[in-house]
């Protein structure tokens, strides 16, 4: 690693009296500033943006996201034109995505949650490529948070099915949200669906068919969750299922534009540990465990 003379300067100001620069702290030299690292001149720099971009727990997100991400836990000058620069030269992305605006339509009135898990919206993406047995992903979003929970299903379940998904994967979590939101599928118009969460005290809230765009907050997180799956499966379009829980975890993981907060933040309070660092040299030293490690995230 090459010199830094700004790094030199700021850690000379700093230990020669802390008073100056009171932000800033030297911890066994390294240069901290309200918790995030410095990071000086050279190769270490793309290696940070790289991780918190290119990475599975990262997502391959666009520039917004990715400028969060590392500023939560990293700075140095001009950091923000050095991640917009490799974000717009990302081959992956230029070749895997496609713009995720706005769904059409007119938007139905909708009622406004004041906390976590209170109204939530559900769809699916179907007729995908069979992976490990699945073909479509049920997509059910918290409008608060954000928070996402993506579940693999074989096919499009039936009502009593999607019930017991349901329990499994939402209400163990989060217990019975005051609405859903949902579009007019079969599965969410049924009789079966209707009792199950009268039996819970939950109002569905169905898209009439001159406003077919009521979820469209579904809408969008399937269309960034189709992009994460484009990304990390090009070569590999029937192994998406093994990337779903890394994605829900990226997706959750990410700031977002109309709150300028996390979903998983604004539901836990805290920023999970993701995993998305620089390479170090402390690693495992056993194979087995090494290689376990890896498969799980890749």
């Amino acid at each position: 690693m090459g010199r830094d003379p700004q790094l030199e300067m700021l850690l000379g100001v700093v230990r020669g009296n802390r008073t100056i620069l009171p932000h800033l702290q030297d911890q066994d030299g390294v240069l901290v500033r309200r918790g995030q690292v410095y990071v000086p001149v050279g190769a270490l720099r793309l290696e940070v943006i790289r991780a918190h971009h290119d990475e599975p727990m990262a997502g391959h997100f666009g520039r917004f996201k990715t400028v969060q991400l590392i500023t939560r836990s990293y700075w140095w000058p001009k950091m923000r034109q050095d991640i917009l620069r490799f974000c717009d030269s990302c081959a992956v992305c230029q070749q895997s995505k496609t713009p995720v605006g706005r769904p059409r339509g007119l938007l139905s009135s909708l009622p406004v949650p004041d906390r976590p898990w209170q109204i939530i919206s559900m769809d699916f993406i179907s007729d995908l490529p069979k992976s490990g047995g699945y073909t479509c992903i049920w997509v059910v979003v918290d409008l608060f948070s954000k928070l996402a929970h993506f579940i693999p299903c074989s096919t499009i379940p039936a009502a009593p099915t999607l019930a017991l998904l349901f329990t499994k994967h939402i209400y163990r979590l989060h217990g019975a949200p005051e609405v859903i939101i949902s579009d007019r599928a079969p599965q969410f118009v049924s009789r079966f669906w209707k009792h199950f969460h009268e039996c819970l005290g939950t109002k569905l809230n169905v898209s009439s068919a001159f406003h077919p765009q009521t979820d469209g907050q579904s809408e969008r997180v399937n269309g960034l969750l189709e992009q994460y799956l484009r990304c990390f499966c090009l070569d590999q379009p029937t192994a998406w299922v093994k990337w779903l829980p890394v994605a829900e975890f990226a997706y959750n993981n990410a700031v977002h534009t109309s709150s300028q907060h996390t979903p998983f933040e604004l539901t836990y309070g805290f920023h999970p540990r993701g995993g998305v660092a620089p390479s170090t040299n402390v690693v495992s030293s056993d194979p087995v465990y090494r290689s376990y490690g890896n498969g799980c995230i890749a």
